[in-house]
């Protein structure tokens, strides 16, 4: 969700200045791209806990995100349910 904000700014037509506008399509791909990385690497992926300036309650839509990235659905929900409780040290 830490680049949503700014795609939906850009799927409404809001204006920003040509420099920033470029640096963060460029900072989207680059997100995206990192994203498959760690996947093809096995690294664990949480969701919500870099939101930006989203509210929480829409912390859900990383998993739809996640998928879309390329991450199997039901690894998706493994991230933000058991992969949390291994961190946090709650499962065995």
């Amino acid at each position: 969700m830490a680049i949503q904000g700014i795609q939906e700014k850009f799927d409404r037509g809001v204006y920003m200045p040509p420099a920033i506008e470029a640096k963060a399509h460029a900072a989207i791909a680059a997100i995206h791209i990192t994203f498959q990385k760690a996947l093809v690497q096995r690294r664990k992926n949480r969701p919500g806990h870099r939101r930006g300036r989203l509210s929480a309650r829409r912390n859900a839509e990383e998993f739809h995100q996640m998928v879309d990235l390329g991450m199997k659905p039901v690894d998706a929900l493994k991230a933000g349910t058991s992969s949390d409780a291994e961190l946090l040290g709650a499962c065995r």
